[in-house]
């Protein structure tokens, strides 16, 4: 995605002063890691090794679980949690005032509410399993989100059983602690969760100014370092705009500067971040990964930010009318340490 800078300038994420990853390292610090070792004290570690080298697409922090873009996760659990907490809250007033139909209202409301967890944990579980990059803290904080959920659920289920049994003011006496931890729990887990969001960037697609998502497309051989036409001029909408190919099995993403397209690998070398997927900055010809903020010169391959260590490739790319030719890998092609 597009974010423009001053030529020669620092850029430093999306909002020009700092960013969150979702491996967690903290904003404004800067770390370096080994290939192999640890980076932010240790919370992260460098998971390249994970990912396939043959995988059919790239990874993404977009969630698989969505409606035009529109992750379901997060909207379907706002039922539970209004019905639980509905429920509560009648609980509660049907005690003071020994109010039965307010208790029986509280009874239903609780029922809904398992119903609406289940509905929401279908898409959530599809989110852990393929939105948490390996052994980073945001797949820990994910798993505690899961746990307590699941607890929380089974809480209102032994609530559930209370309820349907032979009336009795004790079994109606201990129903609402219950409530009361259940719902507990689901605060704790829905702060859990929100974190994922908006510290960790989870399912957060980076937009910015004048940006356009990263198109898809097509696969390409071609005999090593010929030239290779994939994409037309056109298919360039404005400043800023990426799209990936992949050439010869490499992922390659293409990216427009003013007149210029510029090539490079799609997969960032710190933890196989998908690049197409970060924010471009225009002024400066700067990609950054949408995963842990590393930045790299997309005319060189240099890193400029970690905590990547190594440069990415870079690939000779021309325009011959309006089409736009990249040399297939295979031959050398550029790709820079860090200072």
């Amino acid at each position: 995605m597009a974010w423009r800078a001053p030529a020669g300038g620092r850029f430093r994420g999306r909002r020009g002063v700092r960013r969150r990853s979702p491996g967690s390292l903290r904003s404004g610090r800067g770390f370096s890691a080994r290939p192999g070792g640890y980076a932010g004290g240790g919370r992260l570690r460098d998971a390249a090794h994970v990912l396939a080298d043959d995988a059919q697409e790239p990874v993404t922090m977009k969630s698989r679980a969505s409606l035009d873009h529109h992750p379901l996760h997060p909207i379907l659990v706002t039922f539970p949690v209004a019905l639980w907490s509905t429920s509560l809250a009648y609980d509660l007033l049907g005690a003071v005032g020994r109010n039965r139909d307010l208790q029986r209202c509280a009874d239903r409301l609780l029922t809904a509410g398992l119903f609406g967890a289940l509905a929401a944990a279908v898409p959530g579980f599809i989110d852990y399993t393929t939105l948490s990059p390996p052994q980073s803290e945001g797949q820990q904080k994910a798993t505690r989100h899961m746990l307590w959920n699941l607890t929380a659920v089974a809480l209102y289920g032994l609530n559930y059983t209370l309820r349907r049994g032979e009336e009795s003011r004790w079994r109606r006496w201990l129903a609402v602690p219950l409530s009361l931890a259940g719902f507990g729990i689901v605060a704790y887990s829905g702060w859990l969760g929100a974190s994922l969001v908006h510290e960790l960037q989870w399912s957060v697609r980076h937009l910015g100014p004048n940006a356009t998502e990263a198109k898809s497309g097509e696969r390409f051989s071609a005999s090593p370092g010929s030239y290779v036409s994939v994409a037309a001029w056109n298919e360039f909408e404005r400043d800023g705009q990426l799209k990936w190919v992949e050439v010869n099995g490499e992922r390659i993403v293409l990216a427009r500067s003013g007149e210029r397209i510029f090539a490079f690998a799609d997969r960032c070398p710190h933890a196989g971040g998908p690049l197409h997927d970060g924010v471009f900055a225009v002024g400066c010809h700067r990609i950054a990964c949408p995963w842990h903020g590393s930045q790299f010169d997309v005319e060189t391959g240099a890193v400029v930010a970690g905590p990547a260590e190594t440069g990415i490739a870079v690939y000779p790319v021309r325009r011959v009318g309006d089409r736009i030719e990249v040399m297939a890998p295979g031959a050398p092609v550029r790709a820079a340490e860090a200072a």
